[in-house]
């Protein structure tokens, strides 16, 4: 036989067995035992049952006297006759239950048997939550009191009996152990969290509960497309780590801190966990108006443009107020200005790019080229998306010394280690603006469908690099590695279609988006030629500015600029079947 390419070659021989010996004989005991088999299996289906026969079966492990095969038919029969009396009531009661049931309960799961990517679940009723926070940083115990009024819209398309928000720093509240959380646990950390103090629904008490990162509040008939204001009194503790929102010597930086109302969705609400593995970050565009107070040594910088800010310096305090419309989430930080110095660089479209770094420990030259890098990335992304940054203002914030990248719209959050002598920095600066279209002004469920965004970052990247001359050739053996490290975490169950809880650990998940990501357009790129790859892009951007889009939209779109067999493409990128 031609076996083709094949690491060895097994040949297996099996003495034939005479047909006789395997004739089985029936007995009437047989059938009436797969009966009771049958009756058994469809009542297991009951809690009730479930519950007596569980109990049946650890008292067989102890009971000796009997036969087994007797003693397990005999309370089968028995437990049938009086069983199935209780799941009979059981299942009116849950009948009963679903049709009272007028509101949509917290869900993670798609309510639909299908891939995420085969149909559309985002909400197209959104209208933008309005937050206004007051605030207060005591600089001495890393604290920040504060309330926030909060007024939504019920887009839900039914009533609802609770609300849900993100409280994202409670992730720290216990020391987290694991390698995968080692890039965002830092050196020496120590715990942050929200104390939730008091919460009004339109005025009145509200009863709430906390369980982990989700805050559930209780509400009293809201309504289909009725508003509710909601007051949130809170104290936050912040944690000394790498995370989103944390602190050290020389600055404050704060993303993804405040109460953050949950994504309602054709899931129902959305409420996945910190991840320390991509961005699980799942927001609507929103409108904020923040005050805070903090001690006059720090410059105050938020993502909204310096035109909607204002300062005020009264003695040893100063006091930062900014508003900003239409963004993802509200970052700010604060800087020790005996530490900070910054670069600027204007893009043609006259955005100022600000970085602001460290001067004692970072390299100016670097910092510079950073902006530089930023600014024209800028220039190169509005043309290739095809649209103009909305925001006039990029600010580039120096933070931990490892902190993980993190973009905000109008404010990027980077590392130590990107103001060293490495030449490539500025690249990181270029993925950061490239988020300021694909997570910014174009959403997605980071959480469940990581590839939506990810994949077409790293996309993104790589054309410039390649164009920028940034890109070196692999050879065949190095590719050869790669495509044995993709089908490996293929084989264990780990695909470019799998949400951030399936990955083992951040490697994989940066081959699979970064690389397999980047391939699967690459070859669409030239398998369908003609720019076809970078239109559809184009259009995706445009069409889902300020809006949340899904695999299944994106599929959509790749269709309409020319490749008619687009779905079963990405389907077989995104979870192939995997032959032993």
């Amino acid at each position: 036989m031609d076996t083709r390419l094949s690491r060895n070659f097994s040949l297996i021989g099996v003495v034939e067995q005479p047909e006789t010996e395997y004739v089985s004989k029936k007995y009437v005991s047989d059938f009436i035992r797969e009966k009771l088999r049958m009756v058994r299996g469809f009542l297991l289906r009951y809690k009730v049952y479930r519950f007596i026969d569980n109990l049946a079966i650890r008292a067989s492990e102890h009971i000796s006297e009997y036969p087994k095969p007797v003693f397990t038919a005999l309370l089968t029969v028995s437990f049938v006759l009086w069983a199935g009396v209780f799941s009979y009531a059981e299942f009116f009661a849950d009948e009963k239950t679903n049709k009272e049931e007028k509101s949509v309960g917290a869900s993670t799961e798609p309510k639909e048997a299908k891939d995420l990517f085969s149909y559309s679940f985002t909400n197209t009723e959104h209208e933008p939550v309005k937050y206004k926070a007051d605030l207060t940083y005591l600089d001495t115990e890393a604290t920040l009191q504060g309330t926030l009024h909060v007024v939504t819209t019920n887009t839900t398309g039914s009533e609802q009996d609770k609300i849900f928000f993100h409280l994202y720093p409670n992730q720290f509240k216990e020391p987290i152990d694991g390698p995968e959380w080692e890039f965002v646990r830092g050196p020496s950390p120590s715990p942050g969290w929200i104390d939730i103090l008091d919460i009004k629904v339109d005025n009145q008490n509200a009863d709430f509960k906390v369980e982990g990162t989700i805050l559930e509040i209780k509400m009293d008939k809201w309504t289909a497309k009725s508003t509710a204001e909601l007051d949130i009194k809170f104290n936050f503790q912040l944690p000394s780590n790498y995370s989103n929102a944390s602190y050290d010597y020389a600055a404050v930086w704060l993303g993804s801190f405040l109460p953050l109302q949950a994504v309602y969705d054709k899931n129902g609400w959305n409420l996945d966990p910190y991840s320390p593995i991509g961005t699980p970050f799942y927001s609507e565009t929103a409108d904020y108006d923040v005050t805070i107070k903090a001690p006059a040594k720090y410059e105050i910088l938020s993502n909204a443009e310096e035109a909607n800010a204002t300062t005020e310096v009264k003695g040893e305090s100063k006091k930062y107020s900014a508003k900003i419309e239409g963004v993802r989430d509200f970052s700010i930080a604060l800087l020790d200005t005996q530490y900070y110095q910054t670069e600027r660089f204007m893009s043609q479209n006259e955005t100022l790019v600000n970085v602001w770094y460290r001067p004692s420990t970072d390299k100016q030259q670097t910092a510079n080229r950073n902006a530089m890098g930023a600014g024209q990335s800028i220039d190169y992304f509005e043309e290739f998306f095809n649209s103009t940054l909305p925001y006039k203002e990029l600010d580039i914030i120096r933070t931990g010394e490892g902190s993980p990248q993190m973009a905000y719209q109008g404010m990027i959050f980077t590392a130590g280690y990107n103001f060293s002598d490495n030449s490539y920095t500025s690249l990181s600066m270029t993925d950061g603006v490239i988020r300021q279209w694909l997570s910014g002004l174009v959403g997605s469920q980071g959480y469940k469908e990581p590839w939506v965004n990810e994949s077409l970052v790293s996309y993104s990247l790589k054309t410039y690099m390649g164009e920028k001359g940034y890109m070196a050739k692999i050879s065949t053996e190095d590719q050869l590695k790669q495509q044995d490290e993709i089908a490996r975490i293929q084989k264990e169950g780990q695909y470019l279609s799998s949400p951030l809880s399936d990955f083992k650990n951040i490697n994989d998940y940066i081959v699979m988006m970064n690389l397999h990501g980047y391939n699967m357009y690459a070859e669409l790129d030239y398998l369908v030629k003609a720019g076809k790859v970078n239109k559809a892009l184009k259009t995706y951007v445009n069409e889902y500015t300020n809006k949340n889009a899904s695999g299944h939209d994106v599929i959509k779109i790749f269709e309409k600029a020319g490749h008619p067999q687009a779905k079963g493409y990405f389907q077989g990128w995104l979870k192939p079947e995997v032959k032993e």
